[in-house]
């Protein structure tokens, strides 16, 4: 792969995390901001009379990452998307195919031992399904 070919790149986020390194090499590998989509999955809303319905939590969690973006100095213009799902990985995975992407890059957790095993990794299963290219961030070595 050559770094002039990327074009679009895909960065999924977790809005409970600062870490906004993933979106910013997007930027830097794309050359300009609508060429990079930023994702969040949101896990399945419970439909009950005191929650919010799924459209309506989709809608203020889309707003709250352009609030993320936002508050980290992002460039406007970046695409944003809300997936609903239990499974991250195949959400991102399948998001990338559909956009075409030429590249996903996600920060990781970081997780060893036995929670990694408990758990599984989220990256190393998006690195297993994607249709791209998946470069992923060691935790506290990315450069804002």
């Amino acid at each position: 792969m050559k770094w002039n070919a990327v074009r679009h790149v895909l960065a999924p986020i977790d809005l409970a995390e600062p870490d906004d390194s993933g979106v910013r090499l997007a930027l830097e590998a794309s050359g300009h901001p609508d060429n990079v989509h930023v994702m969040y999955v949101l896990p399945p809303v419970e439909v009950s009379p005191m929650l919010p319905d799924p459209a309506t939590k989709i809608a203020e969690v889309r707003a709250e990452l352009r609030t993320w973006l936002e508050q980290r100095g992002l460039p406007a213009g970046i695409r944003t998307h809300v997936s609903v799902s239990t499974a991250p990985e195949k959400a991102i995975s399948e998001l990338a195919g559909a956009l075409k992407v030429d590249l996903v890059v996600l920060p990781s957790h970081g997780r060893s031992g036995l929670s990694r095993l408990l758990l599984g990794s989220v990256a190393e299963q998006i690195i297993r399904h994607s249709p791209c290219p998946v470069l992923v961030l060691k935790p506290g070595r990315a450069e804002t």
